[in-house]
Formats: C-alpha cells, structure tokens, sequence
C-alpha cells in the first residue's frame, strides 16, 4: 500500500489515477446501459416484464422481425446518408476554416477568440441556469414568478417587465407589478 501511494505522489502512477476515474465514469454511465441494451435486444420484452432482468431469451427473433420490417432499409440509408454528410459537412467547414486562420491576418486572433466564445457559450450559460436554479433567479422560477404577477393587472391592464438581480451576476428578466 505505501508503494502504491508514494507511486501516486511522485508521478509514476498519477497518471493512471488522473484517466482511472472518467474512465470508471465513462464505462458506468455509458457502458453499462449499452450492455444492457444489448441484452435486451436477445430477450422478449413488453410492458410487463421491463422492470425484470430475467426475461425469456428469443435469440436473433427480434433481429429478423426488425430487418422484415419494410420501414427499416429506408431508415438505415437515410441514416447513413445524413451521417455522412454530415461528417463530409463538417470536415469541409471545419479543414477550410483551420486552413483559413492558419495564415496570418489583421483580426485573426479575435475571430479565433469568438469562435472559441460560441463553443464554450452554451456550457457556460448551462451551469448558470442550474446555479440560477438553487438560488432562485433561474428561468424556471422567474417563470413561475411571471404568471403568478401576469394575472394581476396594472392600470394600463398589463404586467410591468423588470430585471432583477439577486446574489447571482447575471440579471434576471421577470415581470412585476408597478407598485412592486
């Protein structure tokens, strides 16, 4: 055990420690439901025996009433047609665009920076909604703050837009009555 923990603390097995974890993550939540999918595919499955493991096996029966089907060779070279245009699509874009910023010109770097922004934006705006959440500026509250002072009427006969800021940064729209 002492080897092991000073193997940790010097390097030699840090890195192993660092890839073991997301690795275990990856193999619970991602692994583990494909495998059992894939077990699932082998056994008769209906509405009342989905809670249960055990099910009766019915080998590649599903298989070949799934490929019977006259629905399943359009879908699959629909599929297949959209993923690889898709990759084509992207390859394309994303190669003339590292082509493109490869060469220096005025402003290159800020529009590296922006796409950079409009890549990072949606996880950033992701974990602010769910901080929002436990504080209670998130979106989800404002809206139920909305409709409970929506049916209140001003005198002009419609609730006020206002923005508001609690403890977190970002303001949160909302609409309130005037003499709120």
């Amino acid at each position: 055990m002492k080897r092991f923990l000073s193997s940790m603390i010097d390097g030699r097995g840090f890195d192993i420690g660092l890839v073991s974890l997301p690795l275990a993550f990856l193999l619970t939540l991602s692994g583990l439901p494909l495998l059992y999918n894939i077990v699932m595919s082998f056994q008769e499955v209906d509405m009342f025996s989905l809670g249960s493991f055990w099910r009766p096996f019915v080998g590649l029966k599903n298989y070949r009433d799934l490929f019977a089907q006259p629905e399943t060779w359009p879908i699959l070279a629909n599929t297949a047609t959209f993923v690889i245009a898709s990759i084509a699509g992207q390859f394309l874009v994303g190669f003339g665009l590292a082509l493109f910023f490869w060469t220096n010109f005025p402003g290159a770097s800020w529009l590296r920076g922006l796409f950079l922004v409009s890549w990072v934006m949606p996880a950033l705006w992701s974990a602010r909604s769910g901080t929002g959440f436990f504080q209670g500026t998130s979106a989800s509250s404002t809206l139920s703050c909305a409709k409970q002072v929506s049916s209140e009427a001003t005198s002009s006969g419609a609730p006020t837009p206002i923005f508001r800021s609690g403890r977190s940064s970002l303001p949160t729209f909302g609409l309130a009555h005037p003499s709120t």
